[in-house]
């Protein structure tokens, strides 16, 4: 998970942004129900992580589940 800012500036403002990007989560991929849970709470814990920080967005990329699915 990356946190991190885009400026934009057009002739008179400057904008920020806060954003994370995460990638290939691969929610549901694992057979053993351990490995289920410690993906899931990974997962959770990056959106806490995104939460807490006041990101204004979140950029999935990647596979978010592992079987089209989900």
């Amino acid at each position: 998970m990356l946190i991190s800012y885009i400026r934009y500036k057009n002739w008179k403002f400057i904008f920020k942004m806060r954003f994370a990007h995460i990638a290939d989560s691969h929610l549901g991929g694992w057979r053993h129900k351990e490995l289920q849970f410690l993906n899931m709470e990974s997962f959770k814990k990056a959106i806490k992580t995104c939460i807490d920080e006041k990101v204004e967005f979140i950029l999935f990329s990647g596979d978010l589940f592992d079987s089209p699915f989900p």
